[in-house]
């Protein structure tokens, strides 16, 4: 498709300096902050793993549940997600140790290899180095990247997985066939939303690539993708979710799903020109390429709107692929108009005026409620703040009531928690009920310790959880002693999402997290 350039193999010193940053970014102070909801969730399942032999919801103390049970059986074996995050996890833990550094570790440096794998893409199919240091560069410097990258969840796995099989796009060679379809497989049993997304996204793109892939080989490799991924619908029981499926939210969801990528990933005004530039000659090299990675993103979208529930993490898989679209239109414009292109290079790379500004001119950012100037949904220039968090810290709401309770708390204790339970199980060590396990505390045996948090979720049914419902039955008042923490009682703490992450600690006042203690305890 593009001729790639004979010196695609030099050494390049800018790629040495490139991928230096992206390793003091994406590893620097890896565990300031422990694990969040989410991540704690894969963090216990990793280390029942380890203990049981199988990803095991129950150790004999402690439930692992979000669902309300739902993500297992009778005999306790996690079915409700895929298992390769799991796996990654606990291997980490198996030679490192049980730590958070650990836990994050191998999902870094798949998001430090992904960096990796953009530079290459670009340089052996365009064959132009400028583009290819550039296009690494945006990724690198892209908090939501970095973000996402620093989890300990399927994201970044996902993302390098993404640059596997994209080069079968434009050289379908046997050796890239098997590796997408390896990749494409992986993808399935790291998160088969992600894989639903990229695959529609993927068929599209091959459908516009077809004169390029012979018949036979495309059949053979669906034929090896189904025998990879088709126990997988079996073990993670993928048909019992279809009733989560609201198709009335459909339209709601993909228009969220576009202004999510066009807020973060990509800005609203480069995707215009493209457009408007589809139909017309191509003027620029790299342009074809560029056609079928839009084609790749649209299809993704599509897909992704089919699930459950809209969230940004479905999207995170595209961040390389935008990174080379808006590294191309600065690579574009240099011949044109240096001191433009140069102006176009930092917004994109140092703002995030582009993404958001438009978009509030015409009505379309999202901002929830909750949120303030210093965090992504507004204009910032998001490395500085994402620094700022990395060098100062953040009062995270999790480790202060972690820190307390590892001091405070007695051998046998019970916490009760109406969120954030899987946090506290990782790293107390004790007894912790509560969160969405729908599993009832029983009502004889007042728990020890009670964290209400001030945020209440509805579960699946629209319900209360029972963890609330508990709570609210019991005389906090009378029965506990109130602990009020130095932190701001924050939803999440160390989520990554750009809608919900901070980087700067709120100024009092603000509602402080609180931990009732029981007043008599034996």
């Amino acid at each position: 498709m593009i001729a790639p350039e004979a010196s695609d193999r030099r050494f390049d010193a800018w790629l040495v300096l490139i991928l230096a940053a992206a390793a003091v970014l994406l590893f620097y102070r890896l565990d300031q902050r422990p694990f969040w909801q989410d991540e704690a969730e894969t963090a216990c399942l990793a280390r029942n793993l380890l203990r049981f032999g199988q990803p095991l919801a129950y150790d004999g103390v402690n439930l692992i549940s979000q669902e309300e049970g739902r993500e297992f059986g009778a005999d306790r074996v996690w079915r409700w997600s895929p298992r390769l995050q799991i796996y990654l996890m606990a291997a980490s833990f198996r030679l490192v140790g049980q730590t958070t550094w650990a836990g994050r570790l191998p999902f870094a440096l798949c998001g430090w290899l992904t960096v990796f794998l953009v530079y290459r893409f670009v340089r052996r199919i365009a064959g132009d180095p400028a583009w290819a240091r550039l296009s690494a560069t945006f990724l690198a410097g892209s908090v939501p990247f970095l973000l996402f990258a620093r989890q300990g969840r399927s994201y970044p796995a996902a993302m390098l997985l993404t640059m596997i099989v994209l080069p079968v796009l434009f050289r379908p060679t046997r050796m890239n066939l098997v590796m997408a379809v390896l990749g494409l497989g992986a993808m399935f049993h790291l998160n088969y939303i992600v894989f639903a997304g990229f695959f529609c996204g993927l068929v599209l793109a091959l459908w516009r690539e077809r004169k390029n892939i012979p018949a036979s080989h495309l059949a053979v490799a669906a034929a090896a993708l189904a025998l990879l991924v088709a126990p997988g619908f079996w073990w993670y029981r993928i048909a019992s979710r279809a009733g989560l499926l609201h198709g009335d939210r459909l339209p709601v969801q993909f228009g969220r799903n576009v202004v999510s990528l066009l807020q973060f990933a990509l800005p609203l005004p480069l995707l215009a020109v493209l457009l408007l530039r589809w139909r017309r000659r191509p003027g620029a090299a790299g342009e074809p390429l560029i056609r079928t990675l839009l084609v790749l993103l649209a299809g993704n979208v599509l897909g992704v709107t089919l699930a459950p529930q809209e969230y940004f993490r479905y999207l995170v898989h595209l961040l390389p692929l935008c990174a080379i679209v808006s590294a191309w239109g600065v690579r574009a414009l240099w011949p044109v108009h240096r001191p433009a292109a140069v102006l176009l290079g930092l917004l994109l790379g140092l703002t995030n005026w582009l993404h958001l500004l438009p978009l509030e001119w015409i009505g379309l950012n999202r901002r929830p409620w909750h949120n303030d100037p210093a965090m992504l949904t507004s204009p910032n220039i998001p490395l500085k703040l994402f620094w700022t968090e990395l060098r100062d810290g953040y009062p995270d709401v999790n480790a202060a009531l972690i820190a307390y309770l590892r001091a405070e708390a007695r051998p046998g204790d019970t916490v009760l928690a109406t969120y954030g339970d899987l946090p506290l199980q990782f790293y107390t060590r004790g007894r912790v009920l509560g969160g969405f396990q729908g599993e009832p505390p029983e009502a004889t045996s007042p728990p020890d310790w009670v964290i209400v948090r001030r945020r209440t979720w509805l579960t699946r049914d629209d319900r209360l959880p029972l963890a609330v419902l508990f709570a609210d039955r019991l005389h906090l008042d009378a029965d506990y002693e109130p602990v009020v923490l130095p932190v701001p009682d924050e939803p999440f703490g160390n989520r990554p999402d750009p809608y919900y992450h901070h980087f700067i600690p709120p100024r009092e006042p603000y509602q402080h997290a609180v931990l009732y203690r029981k007043r008599t305890r034996e």
